[in-house]
């Protein structure tokens, strides 16, 4: 077709298409893609909520079934201290698992935990993985703090 330009990113969620940022004003054309950056902030964003949210599930519980909307969030790792590498992999582990599920944007994600050296007990998930952009499988990289006080 004439007249179609690819674009560099991706598709904006459902949620962000509905929020109205400019009550009263007439949108000129609808928000659904996002350009690259714009895509970026957007995972950055839905990263952040998603790591901010604890389950009261337990992880075994999680293991043994398929994850659905009520699984929203990683289990609550209070338990798990930064001066703990064994702890640190089952956390890591859980957000990954965490990402693979409600996080479908990102492909084969890593996950690795790092004690913020300001903060005694918060850790940063350093989070690598692949994102399809334009086709070509990018490299993209997160690191999303942990234990900052505002969890849900």
């Amino acid at each position: 077709m004439a007249g179609l330009q690819p674009i560099e990113g991706g598709r904006a969620l459902l949620f962000e298409r509905l929020i109205d940022g400019e009550p009263g004003q007439r949108e000129g054309k609808p928000f659904i893609l996002h350009d690259r950056n714009g895509l970026m902030r957007s995972i950055a964003t839905e990263l952040e909520r998603l790591l901010s949210t604890r389950l009261s599930v337990p992880p075994r519980a999680l293991e043994k079934r398929q994850r659905g909307t009520l699984d929203y969030g990683i289990p609550d790792g209070a338990i798990i201290s930064p001066a703990d590498p064994q702890g640190c992999l089952v956390l890591a582990a859980q957000i990954q698992a965490a990402i693979v599920v409600f996080e479908p944007r990102l492909q084969d994600p890593l996950v690795s935990l790092r004690p913020v050296a300001t903060q005694g007990n918060a850790l940063i998930a350093d989070i690598a993985a692949h994102l399809v952009i334009d086709g070509l499988l990018e490299p993209v990289s997160f690191a999303i703090p942990l234990g900052a006080g505002d969890e849900r």
